[in-house]
């Protein structure tokens, strides 16, 4: 199995079961190496393409913003990785991807035989950005949404995974509220530490 992700979310939990198991071919990331260096996992199986989204989670630590350039970064972020991640994704049985990581792979895995597996951590895209619409019209604030490239995007993915994953019902529902197939949508808990 490979794995695909921004930063490391509930990733790489993920990735170390599947290295428990054996099953783990490699994991590719946005984040910097010495980051990850104690995620208990062989650093050959760590693949970072950090140049562009690193720099810009540092500037949001500390409050930071680009103004109208952000946008433009955010789009290069996602067009780098998904060029430097589909150049390199090795072939595999499955590649799970991070909503908005993997649609350019996804498609060369499928293309190889493969499944493609899009794990979105929170509600459909569109649910969310309209429920946050409404509520922001609600209290009278301005906003800005999402990148109309980003959801059509992940609408993509959504439509040409094999399946995908969500945390709860309740993303579940939202799926199935926005016309994905009922049978498409899988909830697969997060884990927890004892």
């Amino acid at each position: 199995m490979v794995q695909a992700t921004w930063g490391k979310f509930h990733h790489f939990d993920l990735a170390r079961q599947l290295e428990k198991r054996g099953l783990l071919q490699a994991i590719f990331t946005t984040y910097p190496r010495f980051k990850l260096r104690h995620e208990s996992l062989p650093q050959s199986k760590i693949h970072c393409r950090w140049h562009w989204h690193a720099p810009l989670l540092a500037l949001w630590r500390y409050g930071g913003r680009l103004g109208p350039l952000e946008k433009s970064w955010l789009r290069e972020t996602v067009k780098d990785f998904e060029s430097w991640l589909t150049r390199r994704v090795p072939e595999c049985d499955v590649f799970i991807a991070l909503s908005g990581s993997g649609l350019a792979a996804g498609r060369k895995v499928q293309g190889r035989g493969g499944r493609y597996i899009c794990d979105r951590g929170s509600s459909h895209i569109r649910w969310g950005e309209n429920l946050l619409r409404e509520e922001f019209r609600r209290w009278a604030e301005p906003f800005e949404g999402t990148d109309p490239l980003f959801i059509c995007k992940e609408e993509s993915e959504y439509a040409e995974a094999d399946l995908i994953t969500v945390p709860s019902s309740f993303a579940a529902r939202s799926f199935v509220e926005q016309g994905v197939p009922k049978e498409k949508v899988r909830v697969v808990p997060y884990g927890v530490d004892f």
